[in-house]
C-alpha cells in the first residue's frame, strides 16, 4: 500500500500467507516441465547450438557445407540441419558426429551469448556457454565443435588468444 502525505510517500509492507497445498502443487508443476523439457532435449539426440546478440553465426561441416547467416542471407546446405529464429536469437540444431566450424561475425557494438546443447543417446546433457563475447561491427569469433559435440575454444579475429567456455 502507497499513501500520499503532504510531506512525501509512505509505504507500508503488504505481506500475504501462501498455502503449503499452493507452493507443493508449484513444486510438482515446476518439476513436471523440467521433466518434459529433459525428455524433449534427450529425444533430439543432436547438437543444438544458439546465439543471442547482435551478429551472425555461420557454421561450416568438415565437407565445406554451410549452415547460417551469410552476408545477411540464410544459407542451409548441411544435411539434417535446421534453423530457427526469434529476434535477435538464433538457434542450429545440427545432426551429431560431425566436425563443425563456428564463425559469429559482429553485425554492431555489444555483447554475445553462443550455448553448445549436446544430448546423447545414454541419457546425458553436456552444455557450454560462452557469456560476454564482445563484439564490433564487423569483428569475427572463430570456435570449433568436434565430432563429440565438444565446443572447443573461441578466438576472436585479432589473435589475442583463445577464450574457453564459461
Amino acid at each position: 500500500n502507497v499513501s500520499l502525505h503532504p510531506k512525501g510517500v509512505s509505504v507500508y509492507p503488504v505481506t500475504r500467507r501462501i498455502p503449503a497445498q499452493l507452493i507443493a502443487d508449484m513444486r510438482t508443476a515446476a518439476y513436471a516441465g523440467v521433466q518434459a523439457t529433459m525428455q524433449t532435449l534427450f529425444s533430439q539426440s543432436g547438437l543444438g547450438v544458439t546465439l543471442q546478440c547482435p551478429a551472425d553465426l555461420l557454421i561450416e561441416d568438415a565437407g565445406g557445407r554451410r549452415t547460417g547467416l551469410l552476408n545477411g542471407s540464410r544459407v542451409n546446405e548441411i544435411p539434417g540441419a535446421e534453423i530457427r529464429s526469434i529476434g535477435l536469437m538464433e538457434t542450429y540444431r545440427l545432426p551429431r558426429g560431425g566436425n563443425y566450424r563456428l564463425r559469429v561475425m559482429g553485425q554492431d557494438a555489444g555483447a554475445a551469448s553462443l550455448s553448445l546443447r549436446s544430448a546423447a543417446a545414454s541419457n546425458r546433457l553436456d552444455l557450454a556457454a560462452y557469456t560476454n563475447l564482445p563484439l564490433t561491427a564487423g569483428c569475427r569469433w572463430e570456435g570449433s565443435i568436434d565430432g563429440n559435440g565438444a565446443l572447443g575454444g573461441m578466438a576472436d579475429g585479432s589473435g589475442a588468444g583463445i577464450r574457453k567456455p564459461d
